[in-house]
């Protein structure tokens, strides 16, 4: 029997085995992943409330009076129904005392709330003074969601781009801080201690200057 053909077909297989296969391990840590419903009942405790401009709340296809849904988020959470999280939609003329207490009844209830969107209410000052300098903004609404070039931002990711602002300025910068006047005073006071610890030479408190009553009297042109 003529050995060549079997060599052959022996380092064939050879060939094809080297090609198919691996010897060497794929470096790494083995993870086994479990099914992706086990991550859909946080999706699905995650509920959304809309507010519309007469304050009429829609939530779990309801339309609520705010006494209602308050109501009916303390009935759920008695019962171990209440969401994980509130995505809260309101239309820009809901006043801020509204979605304030919204805040804190969900706060009470251990409800996580997200406001989309960066609407802020300045508190009301007259005669600040204002800064020569080079100005960042950073603004936070009343959810304490901080905003930095119209993004949302973690404190951590902010005082790495304030850092490198600061760096990459030809001189002192200042940073104005636009924040809602519901926003708690330890949240502004830790935003005041990053900044000066990235490098920002100095703090604005942004605010509004008062609205000045309509003159009813005034003679005509």
């Amino acid at each position: 029997m003529d050995a060549a053909p079997l060599a052959g077909v022996v380092f064939l297989l050879v060939i094809f085995m080297l090609l198919h296969s691996s010897l060497v391990f794929t470096p790494g840590v083995r993870i086994s992943l479990g099914d992706t419903a086990d991550m859909m009942p946080n999706a699905a405790r995650a509920k959304r409330l809309r507010i519309d401009r007469r304050e009429r709340f829609s939530y779990d296809d309801k339309t609520l009076t705010e006494k209602e849904f308050i109501d009916q988020v303390r009935a759920d959470h008695g019962k171990a129904r209440a969401p994980e999280s509130l995505i809260v939609q309101a239309d820009p003329a809901v006043e801020n005392r509204v979605l304030e207490r919204v805040r804190d009844v969900a706060r009470e209830l251990s409800i996580q709330v997200e406001m989309p969107g960066i609407r802020v209410e300045l508190p009301e000052l007259a005669g600040l003074s204002g800064t020569s300098r080079p100005t960042l903004v950073v603004a936070v609404n009343l959810n304490g969601q901080i905003f930095f070039e119209n993004q949302i931002i973690l404190e951590k990711d902010l005082k790495k781009r304030l850092a490198a602002a600061a760096r990459q300025a030809k001189g002192p910068l200042a940073l104005a801080l636009y924040a809602d006047k519901a926003v708690e005073y330890d949240l502004i006071l830790r935003l005041s201690q990053l900044a000066r610890a990235a490098g920002i030479a100095e703090i604005i408190l942004a605010a509004r200057p008062p609205i000045l009553p309509l003159l009813t009297n005034r003679p005509p042109f």
